[in-house]
């Protein structure tokens, strides 16, 4: 290898390295355009070594370059509560240790190429996953327990349950539990636990308001119940 080459290898791992950085330096996080530069340079500065020195095989060198950097990059991820923080960091840092690699082989073209991918995928395909995973969250709603009581009559007792039943099935609710008492002034408590999910609060309002039409319901009402442990 001569001394151009030389240069212009260090050079392209510097440069890619750099740029590599800047998007994270953007971003401020941990391992910005200095630490990936180092990676770069680094990775290069090994694997021509063994070209230089003739004696070392550089595929063996660019396996423990790997491994190395892997170590590294375990450094810059932290975990605070049930977050994990800095894995897209340490993953860009393995990749510019690629390039490095590539550059030191003489594979300029091939290292801007990767160099390329590396940044375009930092900087499009993590508003990208934003997005996504806005909308799975919005398809995700939250499960909800609800609880509607009817105070009616005795002999109503009967047409209540079978109205409600029927409204539950129509509006496609998944019935939990549903139980009468019979109150001291002669009335019946109904009581009817349904899961939904909060889009399900409309359902229930109408339900209620149907139900409440009947001249022998004296109370009615819905909320949002917590779920017993189990």
């Amino acid at each position: 290898m001569t001394t151009r080459d030389f240069v212009v290898r260090l050079l392209t791992a510097c440069i890619l390295g750099m740029l590599i950085g800047l998007e994270r330096q953007y971003r401020q996080r941990k391992a910005g355009i200095h630490t990936n530069v180092l990676v770069s340079v680094g990775s290069c500065l090994f694997v021509m070594f063994s070209l230089i020195d003739g004696t070392g095989d550089r595929t063996r060198v660019a396996a423990q370059v790997v491994t190395g950097v892997g170590f590294l990059g375990g450094g810059v991820i932290l975990r605070e509560g049930l977050n994990v923080k800095g894995l897209n960091t340490a993953a860009t840092l393995w990749c510019t240790a690629s390039v490095g690699v590539l550059a030191s082989g003489g594979y300029i073209l091939f290292a801007i190429i990767g160099a390329s991918m590396i940044i375009i995928s930092n900087l499009i395909l993590r508003p990208l996953g934003r997005k996504l995973y806005r909308l799975k969250q919005e398809d995700i709603e939250e499960e909800l327990l609800y609880e509607i009581k009817i105070r009616c009559s005795e002999n109503q007792e009967g047409n209540v349950r079978k109205l409600i039943m029927t409204m539950i099935k129509d509006e496609k609710l998944f019935l939990r539990r549903l139980d009468s008492n019979d109150e001291e002034d002669g009335s019946v408590k109904v009581k009817v636990n349904v899961m939904g999910s909060r889009s399900d609060d409309v359902i229930c309002e109408r339900i209620v308001s149907t139900i409440g039409l009947n001249p022998e319901v004296y109370g009615i009402g819905w909320y949002v119940k917590e779920e017993e442990g189990e």
